[in-house]
Parts: C-alpha cells; sequence; structure tokens
C-alpha cells in the first residue's frame, strides 16, 4: 500500500516532484543511517588537520588562517547535514549525492596544511564545487518550496564569494588572509541570517522539520570533536618520554575531556531534546543548535591544541598562546553551550556563567606557572562545572519522581 504523502502542500511542481520520488524524509523519521555515520568519519581527520595547522602557526596570522579552515570546512558539513535532515538517504540519489560529498571533502581536507601554501588552488578548486554543486542538486531535487527557496538564496550568496575565494587562490601571502577571510565572514554571516535576499527570508514557523534527526547529527558530530581531542592526547604522548609530569598533564588532559563531555551529556542534551520535541518551530532550534555546535567544536579544537603543547613541555613556564588553548578552548566551549541553553530553554545554569569568568581570569592569572600548573587549575573549574551539572539533575530526578507519585 502507498504511503500516504505528508508533505504534499500547495508549494509547485518542484515540491511534488521530490516527494513523488520520495526523496524528503518523512516527518518522523529522525533515525542517522551509518551512510551519515560514515561520511561524518571524514571530519575526523578535518578536525585533525586544522588543530596540527594551529599548533605549527602559533601566532595571530596563523589564528587567522586556522579560523578560516575551520568555517569552511564546517560549512561545508553543516549545509550537508542541514540537506540530509530534508531528504531519504535511503534513496540512491541521496547517497550518490552524500558519497560524492565525502570522497571531493577527503581530498579538501588534505589540502588544508598547505591551503595557505602551495595548495590554495587545490583547495579552493574542492570547496567551491562541494559548495556549488550541492546546492544545485537539491534546487533539482524538488525540496517543499520553503526550503527550495532557501537552497535558491544559499547559491547566490555562495556564488557571491567565489569573487573572492578565486582571488585569493591566486593571491600569496597576506592578501590569500585577507581575501579569504572576506569570503569566510560572508559565508558565516548568511549562515547565521539564513541567506536572506532583499524580500525574501526564510520564515520556518509551519515548516515540517525534523529536528531530532539534525540533532542527532550534531549530537554525533560532537562526539567526534571529542573523539579527534583524545586522538591528538594519544598521539602526543606516544612521542614523548613518559615521567611523572608528563603523565599528570596527560591524566588532566583526559579528566578536561570527561569533564567537557559530562557537562553536555549528562543533563543538558536531555533538557534542549525536550524543548526540540515540543517547539512549534524546530527548523529554528536546529539552526541554533548548529551554531553552538561551531562553538563548541572549536573549543575542543583549541583545548586539544593546548593539551599538546602542554604535554610536550609541561615543566616549562606558560605563556599568552598557550593559555588562550588551555582556558580559551574550553570557556568558548562553555559560552557556546551556555547561550544555546539561554536561547532555547531560558535556563541557563549558573555554572556556565561562573565558568566562563573563572577561566577567562585564571587564563591571566596563572601566566606564571608551569604548563602543567596551568592545565590543572583549568580543569579543576572544569570538574567544578560538571559536579554543579550531576548536582541539579539530581534534585530535578527527586522533583520529577516526587511529582509523578
Amino acid at each position: 500500500m502507498q504511503q500516504p504523502d505528508h508533505h504534499a502542500h500547495d508549494d509547485g511542481p518542484a515540491t511534488e516532484a521530490g516527494v513523488a520520488a520520495g526523496m524528503t524524509r518523512h516527518p518522523d523519521d529522525a533515525e542517522v543511517r551509518p551512510l551519515e555515520l560514515f561520511f561524518d568519519l571524514v571530519y575526523v581527520f578535518a578536525l585533525n588537520q586544522i588543530s596540527h595547522h594551529l599548533l605549527e602557526h602559533r601566532d595571530w596570522v596563523g589564528a587567522g588562517q586556522t579560523a578560516i579552515l575551520f568555517l569552511a570546512v564546517f560549512s561545508v558539513w553543516s549545509f550537508t547535514a542541514w540537506l540530509t535532515s530534508l531528504t531519504n538517504t535511503e534513496k540512491n540519489p541521496v547517497r550518490w549525492m552524500l558519497l560524492t560529498t565525502m570522497f571531493l571533502g577527503f581530498f579538501m581536507n588534505s589540502t588544508l596544511g598547505e591551503a595557505f601554501g602551495e595548495s590554495g588552488w587545490l583547495f579552493v578548486a574542492l570547496y567551491l564545487p562541494l559548495q556549488i554543486g550541492r546546492n544545485i542538486w537539491a534546487l533539482r531535487l524538488g525540496l517543499e518550496k520553503t526550503m527550495h527557496d532557501h537552497h535558491g538564496r544559499m547559491l547566490v550568496w555562495i556564488l557571491g564569494t567565489t569573487f573572492l575565494w578565486i582571488p585569493g587562490a591566486m593571491a600569496e601571502g597576506e592578501l590569500r588572509l585577507a581575501l579569504w577571510g572576506a569570503a569566510a565572514l560572508i559565508d558565516l554571516l548568511g549562515f547565521v541570517s539564513g541567506h536572506p535576499l532583499p524580500g525574501r527570508r526564510t520564515d520556518t514557523r509551519h515548516f515540517p522539520f525534523v529536528g531530532e534527526h539534525l540533532f542527532e547529527r550534531c549530537r554525533l558530530f560532537l562526539l567526534i570533536a571529542f573523539g579527534d581531542t583524545i586522538l591528538v592526547t594519544g598521539s602526543t604522548v606516544v612521542g614523548v618520554k613518559l615521567d611523572v609530569p608528563t603523565g599528570l598533564v596527560t591524566g588532566v588532559a583526559i579528566i578536561g575531556t570527561i569533564a567537557l563531555w559530562w557537562s553536555y551529556f549528562r543533563r543538558s542534551e536531555g533538557v534542549t531534546m525536550e524543548t526540540l520535541k515540543n517547539s512549534p518551530d524546530p527548523a529554528r532550534l536546529s539552526r541554533k543548535a548548529i551554531y553552538a555546535l561551531m562553538g563548541m567544536v572549536a573549543g575542543l579544537i583549541l583545548a586539544s591544541v593546548g593539551d599538546e603543547i602542554a604535554i610536550a613541555h609541561p615543566l616549562e613556564t606558560t605563556d599568552v598562546f598557550t593559555n588562550l588553548m588551555i582556558f580559551g578552548g574550553p570557556a568558548l566551549f562553555v559560552l557556546a553551550q551556555g547561550w544555546y541553553l539561554w536561547r532555547v530553554d531560558g535556563d541557563l545554569p549558573a555554572s556556565r556563567p561562573l565558568a566562563f569568568v573563572a577561566l577567562a581570569l585564571l587564563a591571566a592569572a596563572t601566566l606564571p606557572l608551569p604548563k602543567v600548573g596551568a592545565a590543572v587549575i583549568s580543569v579543576l573549574v572544569l570538574i567544578a562545572m560538571a559536579v554543579a551539572d550531576s548536582i541539579k539533575a539530581h534534585r530535578e530526578g527527586d522533583r520529577d519522581e516526587v511529582a509523578n507519585h
């Protein structure tokens, strides 16, 4: 028996074509399938490349380069993840889109280390076809009218930045940094504003978006970022002599990663998922989840770089760059997560602003200390935040149990 058409509104021929071909995702289908997880594995490699680029370029120019590369990589992943929340990934055309994006993405990610060197042309020659080709594919697919129009406007924004990406590939040094920086900022502005054009914006209040699916994609991508942090720590330990200071810093790095993981998965994830299920506009909340994910992943990259430096030189006096990594990475994670909890649920735990302020103050206060000391103090703040989350979750569980009797 043919299933009922859950997307058939008066949305024009494009929508009818997509539904007729079975390409759109059913509103009740929140499952993340193995192919989507397989696609995400390419970004383990990408995050590792980005963290090593920052480690090898420890100055403001290197930080700017790393930010541009991160924004480019994250935009490819996030726009593709959004599209898979609209489409049926069991259909071969969608599968081939994902596999093609994965294939080209792997080679794009392999150029990240030399994107501001000899591989600039190759990076752009892969990045732009990925972004442009995916949107053209989406426009031909036959999505619901709201998302069809959105991908059309997104394509206009991306095409506009080609006049910066391509000349940047032809330039060198600071000029490339400036041109690509402008292109990345335009991409970021379009991303957070929903790619508006004059008289045309996306209104998702009555759009049947499968928010649970995209939230799960964000959750799994965050786990990949945590995995990269562990991978960086492990690969660093293998390359150094494991004495007492090194072992201490390594243990501290692992505990810090666990504390950040705990602060997300112990309570916050359940709170935001419940809000998402009851929201009249799940697409809007899902967009905010991607914004928060971007900040949290960036924070984990910074933290992993700080861990790597501290493990390699635990007894050396810390410096501004190292402390920006050791304290700034977790602070960015806490800030992004706290912002999301506040904007989505209206419930900002006191532990988030307190932890952020403490990390910011201690980043300056610990400059006379050895790197191992700075790392220990940073982790103590994260442990305190994780404990506060556990206490809050326990109290909420007690109240729920009383309410159910």
